[in-house]
């Protein structure tokens, strides 16, 4: 069962701010999938900008231009994906729908993740429509929440 708390925090997140959801890339000038920002919310930063953080892409870190403070990650991409499943409390094969499946959509990635975030976030608290079943199903997710899954809300 994922964290309900956590994916809603990504989820409200990105979809409050839209311009810094970009599902095709981890984390990418000033925007960032939601296994990136799952990382960047827990860690605190709210916003990358281009113009505010010299993003260093082989260490993972951004420092504040202004200030010199260097937030870094210290994460490769492998480990990036496998942190922010651990925070979201996803079980692989949601993780893998989520972070990777849902970026193969193309120009809809960003929608579908939304879509498929808030399927599971639904399907944990109980509420499930008959879309969002449909939804799961489609990416080979069960409509039952997992209870071996860590990090459960």
């Amino acid at each position: 069962m994922s964290d309900v708390a956590a994916m809603r925090r990504v989820l409200t997140f990105v979809q409050d701010n839209p311009d810094q959801h970009n599902q095709c890339d981890w984390i990418c000038g000033s925007a960032a999938c939601l296994a990136g920002w799952a990382v960047l919310l827990d860690r605190g930063v709210t916003e990358i900008e281009d113009a505010d953080y010299n993003f260093r892409r082989d260490r993972w870190e951004w420092e504040d231009i202004a200030t010199g403070k260097v937030v870094g990650l210290d994460l490769l991409r492998k480990d990036l994906a496998d942190e922010a499943a651990g925070l979201l409390g996803l079980a692989e094969e949601e993780r893998e729908a989520l972070f990777c499946r849902t970026a193969g959509a193309g120009r809809r990635a960003n929608e579908a993740a939304l879509e498929l975030g808030w399927a599971i976030v639904a399907r944990d608290e109980g509420s499930l429509t008959e879309k969002q079943s449909d939804l799961l199903g489609q990416y080979g997710l069960s409509v039952v929440p997992s209870p071996s899954t860590v990090g459960g809300a």
